[in-house]
């Protein structure tokens, strides 16, 4: 069992750029992403190559550490430029931007860079029983509960803005109108399976894939106060960005072209959560590092973890025999609304 949800695997992040084969400009267009340690950007680009009519070029290239995660906050930092996936279109000024970008990509490295053994050391944790008693709180704890509490205070405020558009979004399906870019549904046909009659009827394949294994559930001890909420900087700031997006979306007149203040607030929203789970992942990672193998820390947090009881483990038996499921299974469908990290026309119209 692992909730750490940051990879700490490295990688190289690129940044790739056009260049036109007779007037040899440089086109505004740069493809920002990632690839492991077993594939060099040379071969990403020539893989990138063919059909492109333009000569293609590894303009920069970092190497970084969690590179997953630095290539998504890199994504949601320069949301207003993205075209479409890797692709973003930078100014007139896009050599200033890709500086931007390089000095941001620099200040994730460091960032990550501080945290890995964190990271690496919690998921190890998580898989290591504990035992004694909570250990006494120390001021590096109550900062880290500090920073876990504010930024879970800011997602579930940026939680009411992606609720209100996933609502509106299934309303104009249903009435057969258009969506905004950035915003998709899903008919999904969700399915469930019976595991209780599917072991009475097949104990003999049911006992092999009966396992234990160190499971736990870290939770804070204590909340956020309300005088914290109305004093905390990080928070009001949120709250502020959050008004504004409220105050855009409730006179918008056409929600499937939406305004560009309100594509522009939407983005700020979009980021202002990414960059808030990130610390708040970073911050529970210390907690669980604190915490070692107690089972938490006194007034901070909890985190017991024990053996569990003898399960079915359900996702690899369905893997490797997913045929003989099929009786066992009953269908629903699920009309699911999905916030998707993409600016749309953003780009195109902040161009100056």
């Amino acid at each position: 069992m692992s909730d750490t949800e940051i990879s700490t695997e490295p990688g190289t992040i690129y940044f790739i750029r056009e260049r036109d084969l007779i007037t040899k400009e440089i086109s505004p267009f740069v493809k920002i992403g990632l690839t492991g340690l077993h594939r060099t950007t040379t071969d990403r680009r020539n893989d990138l190559q063919t059909g492109n009519p333009r000569e293609l070029f590894v303009a920069h290239e970092v190497l970084v550490p969690c590179v997953r995660a630095v290539e998504t906050a890199l994504r949601y930092k320069f949301l207003a430029q993205n075209v479409n996936l890797e692709w973003h279109l930078f100014s007139d000024q896009s050599e200033n931007q890709v500086k931007d970008a390089l000095d941001f990509c620099g200040k994730l490295r460091k960032r990550f860079a501080e945290q890995t053994s964190f990271f690496d050391e919690a998921r190890r944790l998580d898989n290591t029983a504990s035992s004694g008693d909570l250990i006494p709180p120390t001021e590096e704890a109550i900062y880290w509960r500090d920073q876990y509490l504010t930024h879970r205070e800011i997602l579930k405020l940026a939680k009411t803005v992606a609720t209100a558009q996933q609502v509106k979004a299934k309303e104009r399906f249903q009435n057969g109108e258009p969506l905004s870019d950035g915003i998709r549904i899903a008919e999904k046909i969700i399915s469930e399976v019976d595991w209780h009659r599917f072991q009475k009827t097949h104990p003999e394949i049911c006992q092999k894939y009966i396992k234990c294994e160190i499971t736990g559930i870290f939770r804070l001890l204590s909340k956020i106060s309300q005088s914290r909420i109305d004093t905390d900087p990080k928070i009001s700031e949120a709250k502020v960005e959050v008004e504004k997006f409220f105050e855009l979306f409730s006179s918008e007149t056409d929600h499937g072209d939406p305004s560009f203040l309100l594509r522009q607030q939407r983005i700020k929203l979009q980021q202002l959560t990414k960059f808030s789970s990130i610390e708040k992942e970073i911050a529970r990672c210390h907690l669980k590092v604190i915490s070692g193998t107690a089972p938490g820390i006194l007034n901070i947090c909890s985190w017991t973890r024990k053996l569990s009881r003898p399960r079915l483990d359900t996702a690899l038996l369905t893997r490797e025999h997913g045929a003989l499921l099929a009786p066992f299974t009953s269908y629903k469908n699920l009309i699911a609304a999905t916030l998707q990290p993409t600016a749309g026309k953003m780009a195109g119209n902040s161009r100056p």
